[in-house]
């Protein structure tokens, strides 16, 4: 998978985790793009222009592609993702509830970021 199609990807995956994880309907769908995700990031950190790139989504107008991304950059931009996580761990549901147990874990010094 190169660079382009790695974000693509990505945005794609994140979309599909966080839906079906609110909607809770097919957990297949939830790990095979949990496992897209995972395998996205791993070929968009490996360069400063993919970690780039993943940074310019914190800013994305989609709500599911910035919190991923924050889980995913807690390590490399803590500031600006702890703000994006607080604010998703204020709203209900499954989606917020694991926001909230993301961003506890990492305050407690469990977690780098999603996959780590």
């Amino acid at each position: 998978m190169d660079q382009k199609e790695a974000l693509q990807t990505y945005i794609e995956a994140t979309q599909t985790h966080a839906a079906q994880s609110v909607h809770g309907e097919d957990a297949k769908k939830i790990n095979q793009a949990y496992d897209r995700i995972e395998e996205s990031v791993r070929v968009l950190m490996q360069s400063e222009e993919g970690k780039a790139e993943l940074k310019q989504l914190l800013q994305s107008p989609i709500g599911y592609v910035r919190v991923w991304t924050a889980m995913v950059l807690t390590a490399e931009e803590p500031r600006a993702c702890k703000k994006i996580l607080k604010e998703a761990a204020k709203g209900t549901g499954v989606w917020a509830g694991t926001v909230r147990t993301f961003l506890e874990e990492w305050k407690k010094g469990k977690l780098n970021s999603a996959f780590s």
